[in-house]
């Protein structure tokens, strides 16, 4: 099944404060307070654990969303292009997929899928 319109909205919102650097309100607004946050094969953290591995390697991102899908149960499916913007201000633009419980209007599960291998690479 396709996504609704306002799931569509409701992933764009988030990512849009992600985005605009406003990661705590992020949290507070779509994030169950025990949501957990898994990337690839690594160990599920809290959201804010992830967030803060990241700022090391980068200073912002820009999600693009290109294909969403969900089911009646709360499981979104989403296929994205994420641009991270290094420390250096050059950039990479990867791919990436989420994989998600929503209960109640805020996630309680998310598996990203995302090489972050290019973002340790040095910028060309």
């Amino acid at each position: 099944m396709d996504a609704r319109p306002e799931t569509v909205r409701w992933l764009e919102r988030y990512y849009e404060l992600l985005d605009g650097g406003r990661v705590r309100e992020a949290a507070a607004e779509f994030l169950d307070p025990a949501c957990t946050f898994r990337i690839a094969n690594a160990t599920p953290v809290g959201f804010m654990d992830a967030a803060r591995a990241l700022a090391p390697l980068v200073t912002g991102t820009r999600h693009r969303i290109t294909s969403v899908l969900e089911s009646d149960d709360g499981t979104i499916a989403c296929e994205l292009e994420i641009t991270y913007t290094r420390h250096d201000g050059s950039s990479v633009t990867l791919p990436g997929a989420l994989f998600a419980h929503v209960r109640d209007g805020r996630f309680i599960e998310q598996r990203a899928y995302t090489d972050q291998e290019p973002l340790r690479e040095r910028a060309s």
